[in-house]
């Protein structure tokens, strides 16, 4: 992110954090010293704040991790009404609580999960719109052939199961023109999925593998991709932010749990649910289809050029949300 972003959580008092990306230390930004505290944005109901102080005593750790222009939190919360709250953003920890959106998480899936959905507006992971408008590479000095139909998929390669590979390469077989540009994360991964291709009777030359980037360097690569092909059961998360920001059609597989929903659920605020399957079987077509007419391509990026501006209000949107369901839990 170029600007801080900037949300506040009322929940029996003022609550604030603000985040950028970080350095390239994972450790996070510990905020306990600090709380509670008051930040001047757009949605903080100072009045409010001040007199919730006056009543609650709060004892609280927040957390905050920025990775990949993501943000994940971790906000502990205890006297919420008498109970003991604990919110996260999908780390994969148990909670008593879990803030999430409709898409990742449906209610109907929420009885079979321990923790309790806190729903907020639009996506879990925040929707913000920030363009790539300059790229100082190009295919050819990326690799890429000039001509192809370029299929990209930058997910962490432990992603990538033997069964999304394999229909990886039938869309290969199927769409001649088309090459798939992956990420080189270690050479014993990227000699495993080359022998893959060999043994399919693929041509190598047909799978294209870039090594890591700085993120800004990551951003700008993607505007060179036709398509993005999402894995599963593991999703893309913050990198389907990116996908959407460089104005490329990212296809999803959705599934059951929260990490097969994550990117169905960006797409889904998006308003892009046309690009979200539910079956392998569908996946492969949708993909197939989209390669083999630019037409078609074009079109659905000009819908994404014209849903974008929208997309500036989810952060405030989720802010706003997110704040409101943190009053209701200790009300």
């Amino acid at each position: 992110m170029n600007t801080r972003l900037i949300i506040s959580l009322l929940c029996a008092g003022a609550l604030a954090f603000a985040c950028a990306p970080r350095s390239r230390s994972d450790t996070p930004v510990a905020l306990a010293s600090m709380l509670p505290i008051h930040m001047n944005t757009a949605v903080e109901r100072p009045h409010r704040a001040s007199n919730a102080r006056a009543e609650v005593k709060l004892d609280t750790r927040f957390e905050v991790a920025v990775e990949k222009n993501a943000v994940h939190f971790e906000l502990v919360v205890k006297n919420v009404g008498g109970k003991h709250a604990e919110l996260n953003f999908a780390d994969g920890q148990a909670y008593d609580f879990v803030v999430t959106d409709s898409f990742t998480l449906p209610e109907a899936t929420a009885p079979y999960v321990t923790e309790q959905p806190v729903y907020v507006d639009g996506s879990m992971i925040p929707l913000f719109h920030q363009p790539i408008t300059a790229s100082r590479f190009t295919r050819e000095s990326v690799g890429l052939p000039a001509e192809a139909v370029v299929l990209a998929s930058f997910n962490n390669i432990y992603k990538i199961t033997p069964a999304l590979f394999a229909c990886w390469l039938r869309i290969l077989h199927r769409c001649g023109r088309a090459v798939l540009w992956l990420l080189d994360d270690n050479q014993w991964a990227t000699a495993a999925l080359r022998g893959h291709a060999e043994r399919a009777g693929l041509d190598p030359a047909r799978i294209v593998f870039s090594s890591r980037s700085t993120h800004g360097e990551f951003r700008e690569k993607l505007t060179l991709a036709d398509l993005y092909l999402d894995t599963y059961p593991y999703n893309a998360g913050s990198t389907a932010r990116d996908v959407l920001d460089a104005g490329v059609p990212l296809v999803t597989l959705a599934g059951r749990t929260p990490v097969a929903r994550m990117a169905g659920g960006l797409l889904h605020a998006a308003g892009l649910d046309g690009l979200i399957t539910t079956s392998l079987e569908g996946y492969e077509e949708l993909v197939v289809g989209l390669a083999g007419d630019a037409s078609r391509r074009v079109a659905i990026k000009e819908e994404m050029r014209r849903r974008s501006p929208g997309w500036r209000l989810a952060p405030a949107r989720l802010a706003r949300s997110l704040e409101e369901q943190l009053l209701k839990l200790q009300a």
